[in-house]
């Protein structure tokens, strides 16, 4: 396991940490300045932001705890942080998730709970604005993610954290492939105003909540935000990549759309003809979309009702009680439905869901222009590990923090908190 050593007279340098082979060890040698620049933030080594946001950050600290960091910051202490932390902003692999697992070994997800992935993003933002920093208000913002990371695990946390990324974490940064990061719309395949009714929804003071929503195809924004329907449960296909808007790949998906019916109607959905000028249902209507305001293509459903094609709905991942944060509950067999539509008694139902679901889709669909979270969970119908590995779910947290999760990093989530899927498919094959 590589040490830390810094040669020469104990103080602080300008430095970037190479490791030295053959001896295991990471040693501080001197950053060339850069040429003809005097002074600002932009003509300072990584290493002297570093130093200087620390620096920043003990008048924003709770009075408690300020004494106590001041005394890290010590010749014999800044060199060994800052050099973790030069280390960790120049590696591709660093971010919520490597925090949070190290958190959770150092003080335990009973201390933190769920607030350990908005801690870990008040630390990945304290790196990233440092790193990026090109003005002393940019130092100044890092300073203050610091502050808030700090006050909520406390000094020796921090130094515990930074001792695992000098003496085991470093190591291994280069292996992680679990990414989780501070999310966005374009996260979620959603619009800004959308994205921020889960945020609401999330953080709902009378049943927060933590939201996992599978992102939506990224094409479909534009035509959400024009108002086009979300693609309901008795729809099966998928949106287009070119497009975003749901499209039947072959002639036996073109006959199962045309027969469906769309809930709440009589009316079947229509599928556009190899023409471009026309859509048909299953009972040979026609309509014409020859003047549509959308790129018209073979195969693309269109609702009977709006006459507007269907794109992505908003597909829940799950939803989390973070009280009971392992606990995963749908309902899989409803006889009093089974009666109604004459099926054999212990049919599963076709939407595994559940009453905090129910809620959830509820108090996003009323803040939206329609409703467009349309069914259950993932999680329970399916594994984490059938997630395509690029895919992105994005997590609202009732604090206000939104993150990004792709496969690894979701699986490293729920690990974390101690809840796993249901996996109901298994039981429908």
């Amino acid at each position: 396991m590589a040490d830390l050593r810094l040669p020469g007279p104990v103080g602080t340098s300008d430095a970037t940490l190479p490791n030295d082979s053959g001896t295991n060890q990471c040693r501080l040698m001197p950053t060339p300045g850069t040429v003809g620049r005097d002074g600002g933030v932009e003509a300072m080594s990584l290493d002297d932001r570093f130093v200087k946001v620390l620096h920043l950050t003990v008048p924003k600290l709770p009075a408690e705890i300020q004494e106590e960091f001041a005394a890290m910051l010590s010749p014999a202490s800044i060199g060994i942080i800052v050099g973790v932390l030069v280390v960790w902003a120049g590696s591709h692999y660093f971010g919520v998730g490597f925090i949070a697992d190290a958190l959770l070994l150092i003080v335990g997800l009973g201390f933190l709970g769920w607030q350990v992935w908005s801690v870990g993003n008040d630390f990945v933002t304290f790196v990233e604005l440092t790193y990026s920093a090109r003005t002393e208000a940019d130092l100044e913002k890092a300073s203050k993610h610091l502050a808030n990371f700090l006050a909520v695990v406390g000094v020796a946390a921090f130094m515990a954290l930074i001792a695992k990324g000098a003496k085991r974490y470093g190591p291994k940064i280069k292996n992680m492939r679990g990414i989780i990061k501070a999310a966005t719309a374009a996260d979620a395949g959603m619009p800004p105003n959308h994205f921020r009714a889960f945020l609401r929804a999330a953080a709902n003071p009378n049943r927060p909540r933590i939201i996992l929503v599978r992102q939506t195809n990224p094409k479909s924004v534009r035509w959400i935000q024009k108002g086009f329907p979300a693609k309901p449960k008795e729809i099966k296909f998928k949106t287009s990549k070119q497009t975003g808007i749901v499209t039947c790949k072959d002639v036996s998906e073109v006959a199962k759309a045309q027969k469906t019916v769309r809930s709440g109607s009589n009316k079947q959905y229509f599928v556009v003809d190899r023409n471009r000028r026309t859509a048909t249902n299953g009972k040979g209507e026609t309509i014409d979309v020859s003047n549509a305001d959308w790129p018209v293509e073979p195969g693309q459903v269109v609702d009977p009702l709006s006459q507007k094609p269907l794109v992505g709905d908003y597909d829940l991942m799950g939803v989390i009680d973070p009280n009971a944060k392992g606990r995963n509950i749908a309902l899989a067999v409803d006889n009093t439905a089974n009666t109604r539509a004459g099926k054999p008694a212990g049919t599963l139902t076709d939407d595994f869901t559940n009453t905090d679901i129910k809620k959830v889709a509820a108090d996003v669909n009323k803040q939206l222009d329609q409703d467009r979270v349309l069914h259950g969970s993932q999680e329970a119908f399916d594994s984490l590990d059938n997630l395509a590995a690029d895919e992105l779910v994005v997590g609202f947290f009732p604090d206000g923090q939104a993150m990004s999760f792709n496969r690894e990093g979701l699986k490293t989530f729920y690990q974390s908190i101690g809840r796993s899927t249901l996996d109901l498919k298994k039981f429908m094959e």
